[in-house]
């Protein structure tokens, strides 16, 4: 039986390529595009669990381009003059290394 639904499978294959690529391809494109944003939703809501006092670190991240070129590197420093009660900030410029304040 399992013969004859392959012989049927490659008939179908011969007779009409473009559309058995179609019901091949579109759904291997689809899957593969479901388990990519999983592993990036997971990786999002992963970010600083292996810290013991991971609920009380807070990530703050400003693109450059959504301030049109200025760029807050103080950001950490107001926060906690504002009074966020912030024990410590750093920051990450891309230009340099990371820095702590």
């Amino acid at each position: 039986m399992l013969k004859n639904y392959l012989k049927i499978a490659l008939r179908n294959l011969q007779r009409s390529p473009a559309y058995a690529f179609i019901n091949v391809f579109g759904p291997a494109l689809g899957i593969m595009c479901c388990l990519l944003i999983g592993l990036y939703v997971q990786d999002e809501l992963s970010f600083d669990r292996f810290h013991e006092k991971g609920d009380r670190i807070f990530r703050i991240a400003i693109s450059p381009l959504l301030l049109l070129g200025v760029v807050v590197f103080a950001l950490g420093v107001a926060f906690a003059t504002v009074g966020f009660q912030a024990i410590r900030a750093a920051r990450i410029d891309p230009a340099q290394s990371l820095r702590y304040e």
